[in-house]
């Protein structure tokens, strides 16, 4: 059995027991399966199946960027600070990035991201707008100092990651680039049938004029993405923009009216008021200014309603970050000069309900509200069954993994470090760029983690380390053994990858651990079969066992 693939062989250290606080089921079964070990906190070892694994991943990835004419670059993972600090961003990572110094006391960091790298890559050698548009990537080991690396592959501090860029002219080269690279990621997750969203994102540090994540739909994951059920929609929780509530014609504006409560009855009866007639209760604000000018700022919003930072951080009159001076106050209390932002959502609701103290609230309507100094616009985080910001449908508030995140840059690098190229009218012009990441070793443990149960992983057929494993019961009969090496050489000849079980443990062990590792096709090869012209055959797709010859396996493996 020389030249043969065979388990004996095969470095995979299985684990029975796993540690308690290890929750997450890809990182379980990645640990079990002895795919990988770690080594420190957010440090993993890939193993041998998990490096045939992502070997695999990189090859399908490569064929689809490569069939859009992108080409494959290997840039340093060690990166000087002097770039860094051109693009402002050395001091915006901060704790996140691994700094070292070299022997000559200059300082570097290992690179979390590479546009630095990419942009003065092309300020010195794309000479000419005829050698645009171009896309270049790279398969490369990334590092971030995570605060809390955790999940195995999903969240660590070393991790592989393909990312690309993209160069042009103007922005319509931009786009087009941009939608091919987001078909292309499209393209990758349909492969393995994964449930996921494109979801409207925030640019965080990399920054641009827009950016799309790519979600995969999880319960453990840490993002928090609105979806729409009855739509494509799906956006970060912080970018989207509740859709417009419907408004009850039929309503009528209610005359100011002020409750004292004093006693439970008449706290039951201001409940049934606000009850019978749709009155919506409100909360006021107070926050710190900017400026000299405006020390103070009033904010109103729906009582169940949070207030979203970031959509508040586009105002310059609140100081940033926000500070806040005193929650629920007297709206009669609130001068005309003071700002006053009023959330959207207000305006679709007739009669409100303000609480002045512990004691006494009172009900005025939304043209009250208006007569102040105000601004009206959307402040809050979106809610589970809001409208969806398309019109269609509900939000679903899910949590989701982000496995990929394009961005359009424009000329935001290009700019900072000066990667200029003469345009056809012989005028200098920065760059516009595209960046496009996605993480290889996060993408496998998210498709282990959609694609499992309770006896192990269950591989898609063009990831899996081994395609099927033979399972000869008795390798002394010659018989028996021929027929496995016969077969063997047959699917490796069709460019199917098999191992060969031939270790001397029992079979309930080997059988146990070969659903464990996710091996897709399983065939027992056995003297009662042998003597009937056929095979034990057992997909891990359906996990059932059916007794089928030689050509009706072939057929259902290489089909």
């Amino acid at each position: 059995m020389n030249n043969i693939y065979k388990t004996s062989n095969l470095f995979f250290p299985t684990i029975k027991n796993i540690p308690e606080d290890i929750k997450l089921s890809s990182h379980k079964l990645m640990l079990k399966a002895g795919i990988i070990n770690q080594t420190a906190s957010g440090i993993y070892t890939l193993l041998p199946l998990g490096v045939m694994a992502i070997n695999k991943l990189q090859f399908i990835i490569r064929n689809i960027l490569n069939e859009i004419n992108c080409q494959e670059i290997l840039m340093p993972i060690l990166q000087p600070k002097n770039l860094w600090t051109q693009s402002k961003r050395w001091d915006k990572y901060g704790s996140q990035l691994f700094t070292l110094k070299d022997r000559h006391n200059r300082q570097f960091c290992l690179g979390p991201t590479h546009e630095e790298i990419i942009t003065i890559l092309s300020k010195y050698n794309i000479l000419g707008y005829k050698q645009l548009p171009i896309t270049l990537y790279q398969i490369q080991t990334k590092f971030r100092d995570e605060y809390r690396p955790k999940f195995g592959l999903i969240r660590l501090r070393e991790f592989i990651m393909k990312d690309a860029y993209s160069f042009h002219m103007n922005k319509n080269c931009l786009n087009y680039t941009y939608n091919n690279i987001r078909k292309s990621y499209i393209k990758l997750l349909n492969k393995f049938n994964l449930d996921y969203r494109i979801v409207l994102a925030n640019s965080g540090e990399i920054g641009g004029n827009l950016s799309e994540e790519f979600h995969i739909l999880s319960k453990a994951g840490e993002d928090n993405i609105a979806i729409s059920n009855k739509s494509t929609f799906a956006s970060n929780i912080e970018l989207a923009i509740p859709g417009k509530i419907k408004k009850n014609l039929h309503e009528n504006f209610l005359s100011k009216k002020y409750f004292f409560i004093k006693y439970n009855k008449i706290f039951i009866n201001y409940k049934k008021y606000i009850k019978n007639n749709n009155i919506k209760i409100i909360k006021t604000i107070l926050v710190k200014g900017n400026n000299n000018k405006f020390p103070i700022v009033g904010i109103i919003i729906k009582k169940n309603h949070q207030i979203n930072l970031l959509k508040l951080t586009k105002y310059k009159i609140i100081k940033n970050p926000l500070q806040i001076i005193k929650k629920f106050i007297n709206i009669n209390n609130i001068k005309n000069e003071i700002p006053i932002i009023i959330d959207k959502t207000l305006t679709y609701f007739i009669n409100l309900s303000h609480k002045i103290n512990n004691k006494n609230t009172w009900i005025l309507n939304i043209p009250q509200l208006i007569n102040l100094n105000t601004i009206i616009n959307d402040i809050r985080y979106i809610n589970n069954l809001d409208t969806s910001p398309c019109g269609k449908g509900k939000i679903t508030i899910t949590k989701g993994i982000e496995i990929g995140h394009i961005f359009k840059l424009g000329n935001k690098y290009s700019t900072l470090m000066k990667s200029q190229i003469v345009n056809k009218k012989n005028i200098p012009q920065y760059l516009e760029m595209g960046c496009y990441g996605i993480g290889i070793s996060r993408l496998l443990a998210v498709i282990i983690e959609q694609t499992h149960d309770k006896y192990g992983i269950i591989f898609p057929n063009i990831i899996a380390p081994f395609n099927v494993v033979i399972i000869p019961i008795n390798l002394e009969n010659e018989n028996i053994k021929n027929s496995s090496i016969n077969l063997y050489k047959e699917l490796k000849n069709r460019n199917i990858d098999t191992i060969i079980e031939n270790r001397k443990i029992n079979i309930k062990k080997i059988l146990s651990e070969i659903d464990l590792i996710g091996i897709p096709h399983r065939i027992i090869i056995n003297e009662k079969n042998y003597f009937n012209n056929k095979y034990e055959y057992k997909s891990r797709y359906i996990n059932k066992t059916f007794s089928l010859t030689k050509l009706e396996i072939l057929n259902i493996i290489c089909k």
